[in-house]
């Protein structure tokens, strides 16, 4: 699943760019339209993309927990 969703975040990353060539194109649809053409053709399905979408969510919990942690110091679990 690692592959798809760096493969979707890759195709967000390309079609946001596009935006220095069509100011007025809208980089959230054309991502949405791109993932729906791949279900269209079979290519991901819903839990594909839930799968994705869980991932994501599961690194920027992780992600903001450090960041807090670095912020307030962390917590020393050996302490009592």
């Amino acid at each position: 699943m690692a592959s798809l969703t760096q493969d979707l975040l890759d195709l967000t990353t390309r079609l946001g760019g596009q935006t220095t060539e069509d100011p007025f194109g809208k980089p959230v649809l054309l991502v949405a339209l791109a993932i729906t053409r791949q279900m269209d053709r079979g290519d991901i399905g819903f839990d594909d993309i839930a799968s994705v979408i869980g991932e994501l969510r599961d690194a920027a919990f992780a992600d903001r927990a450090a960041r807090l942690g670095a912020y307030v110091g962390g917590v020393d679990l050996t302490a009592s």
